[in-house]
């Protein structure tokens, strides 16, 4: 699940939940998954208005095998376009029920995300008391101690709005660009992402 909640916190920020829905690591495809966070992205940046974003991700239902799932070089691109690309202010990213395997990880991530990123996130252990002094219960789904109602419901709306913009992202999708007319010589994702080409100047001794 990717849910942006409806209502804002007092400070304008948009709380937005990530949870595993399956337990089954097999059902989980990275690269979906970055789709369709940026496809929420292409909506709330014709729709919404906040001043930064706060997130929660809830482990509950995650397994060692989900670690696998995950490819570094996607995550770096995933984080190049939405800090970049739709410039998120990230205040906070709350790790709910956050297993040890999870935070042994997580250092890995130093090498992908900015160090004032990594700063921001928060090791909540399932404490609903840690969560609710960073997010009003009014705004949460009852299944975080809140008072929105249902998550499913919620999601179910969330689920209504993407669908409803089915017709657009078909359009979308048929864009390129053309590099035959980019300034400066041809576009090379490597000097962007720092992943390819990363062992051409391997030299041994």
């Amino acid at each position: 699940h990717i849910l942006p909640l409806p209502e804002l916190t007092p400070e304008g920020d948009r709380v937005n939940i990530i949870s595993f829905r399956d337990s089954d690591p097999t059902k989980l495809s990275c690269e979906h998954y970055c789709m369709m966070l940026l496809m929420g992205l292409q909506i709330r940046l014709k729709e919404d208005y906040n001043l930064s974003e706060i997130y929660i991700i809830d482990y509950t239902k995650f397994s060692l095998g989900h670690v696998c799932k995950y490819s570094f070089p996607t995550l770096k691109k995933m984080e190049i376009c939405s800090m970049q690309g739709f410039k998120l202010r990230i205040k906070a990213v709350l790790l709910f029920e956050i297993p040890a395997v999870v935070e042994f990880l997580l250092t890995w991530c130093k090498s992908i995300f900015k160090s004032k990123i990594m700063s921001r996130f928060h090791y909540l252990h399932g404490d609903l008391n840690k969560l609710h002094k960073q997010v009003p219960k009014r705004i949460l789904p009852e299944e975080y101690g809140g008072e929105a109602g249902k998550h499913e419901v919620l999601s179910g709306a969330w689920i209504q709005k993407l669908e409803s913009y089915n017709q657009w992202f078909s359009e979308h999708e048929k864009l390129k660009s053309d590099e035959s007319k980019r300034h400066g010589g041809k576009f090379n994702t490597g000097d962007l992402f720092g992943f390819e080409g990363a062992f051409r100047k391997l030299e041994l001794d």
